[in-house]
């Protein structure tokens, strides 16, 4: 208990050695002319000579509240980008579960960070975080679980609008045959891998014959 609580205490540190940032008003059609709670975080210096590359963080869960999350890839050099959803703290609008109007406001702030619009002052995203210079070119979006979702789509909705670079997701559950286990073998407590017999590890082929559907088993 005693090295989580002391590795929780290092990352903490972490985060604020690495995470100088502003906060600002971002406009969205979502969110009336209060428009959307922003903090951009900046690095101590930019990954390559040219300028820092755009992570638009987006957490997991159903919360609205997205700007206290982590901007510790500032250490590598990156800009990160956070905001609270349309009815978060600070925004405008009512919250509607990451609904159309919660895509709408990602698009918005993509939008931003890619240097074609400016937040509620009139300032893009290469003023506010001056000196270090913001690479439009390489913006992307990072979801963790369920941020990945409304990351996809988003990019489904708007891609002609937008101009993303990438989009990097960590166990987002997206698309039709996304499967909620893992396809290869894994170890288990005494030791014996366990084995997904319709999976070739090698190939990455699923024999689909060998899988059948059932509506009557129940997993949690």
């Amino acid at each position: 208990m005693k090295k989580i609580l002391i590795l929780l205490f290092i990352l903490l540190i972490n985060d604020l050695i690495y995470s100088a940032y502003v906060d600002t008003q971002v406009p969205s059609t979502s969110a009336g002319s209060t428009g959307l709670r922003t903090r951009i975080f900046t690095p101590d210096s930019t990954r390559y000579y040219a300028g820092a590359p755009v992570i638009i963080y987006l957490q997991g869960g159903n919360v609205n509240d997205n700007i206290d999350t982590s901007a510790r890839f500032t250490r590598f050099g990156f800009i990160v980008i956070t905001f609270n959803y349309r009815g978060g703290t600070g925004s405008g609008g009512t919250y509607d579960n990451r609904g159309p109007n919660c895509i709408t406001a990602l698009k918005d702030i993509i939008k931003f960070a890619t240097g074609i619009t400016t937040d509620n002052i009139g300032r893009k995203l290469d003023q506010v975080t001056a000196p270090k210079v913001p690479m439009y070119g390489n913006v992307g979006v990072m979801g963790s679980s369920n941020g990945g979702n409304i990351s996809i789509v988003t990019a489904g909705m708007y891609g002609s609008e937008l101009n993303l670079a990438w989009i990097s997701n960590w166990e987002s559950p997206v698309g039709e045959e996304m499967p909620g286990a893992e396809l290869g073998r894994r170890g288990n407590t005494n030791g014996n891998p366990t084995f997904n017999r319709a999976y070739n590890d090698t190939t990455g082929a699923i024999d689909y014959s060998k899988l059948r559907y059932s509506d009557t088993v129940s997993l949690y």
